[in-house]
Order: structure tokens, then sequence, then C-alpha cells
């Protein structure tokens, strides 16, 4: 008979089974944990919130609108500068989404354009 401790080519191929079988299934939690932390930033996190609802909002916006306008409907942008004679509002795209949200407001306070501009 053997003894409880000894090793034997079974035991030792039975405890690397139990051995794969614990690396993936914590590789599997891994993995999970992953994709969830990923769907929580590209969807629920305060980032992802303010993103779409400024792409939801600037649908509202219409060329021609004055900046008041803009600014009831947007909120403050996150970035303001001017390029000649037109000032650009910059707001926060959802991460994941590749560039800057942009209005384009010409010398009389006017929208002359809206959209996303590539990073």
């Amino acid at each position: 008979m053997i003894s409880k401790g000894h090793w034997t080519k079974e035991n030792h191929i039975l405890k690397m089974k139990d051995m794969i079988k614990k690396l993936f299934i914590t590789a599997g939690v891994i993995l999970l944990l992953i994709l969830l932390i990923l769907l929580y930033n590209s969807n629920f996190s305060d980032s992802a919130k303010k993103g779409n609802k400024n792409l939801d909002n600037i649908q509202n916006v219409k060329i021609g609108m004055d900046t008041l306008e803009v600014l009831s409907i947007m909120g403050k942008p996150e970035n303001r500068w001017v390029f000649k004679s037109e000032i650009f509002f910059d707001y926060q795209l959802p991460p994941g989404k590749s560039g800057q949200l942009t209005l384009s407001i010409d010398s009389n306070g006017k929208v002359i354009h809206k959209g996303v501009i590539p990073k």
C-alpha cells in the first residue's frame, strides 16, 4: 500500500491539473473584472455621462444660434480659444471617442460650425 504523502506520477498529474484549473479560473476572473471596468468607464463614469450629455445636447445647437443660446444648451465649455476672428468652444466627448467636440462662433456671436474635430 502507498502512504498518503508518497509521490506518484498520478498524484503529480492530478496536482498539475488542479493548478492549471485554478490558473484558468483566476485568469477568467481577472479578465471579467477588466471588462467590467472598461464597461463602467465607457458608460457609467462621470466623464462618460458628461461626454454623452454633450453629444445629446449638441443636437439641439443649430447653425446661426447666438452664444447665449449655445451656453444655455451646452453649458460652460471645457476650453475656449480664439483663432483669427472665430471663437471656439470645446466640450468633452465620452471615453473611447477620439477627438474634441467643438463649436465655432463668428465675430457676430453666431454658431458657424459644430462637430467633432479629430485629435
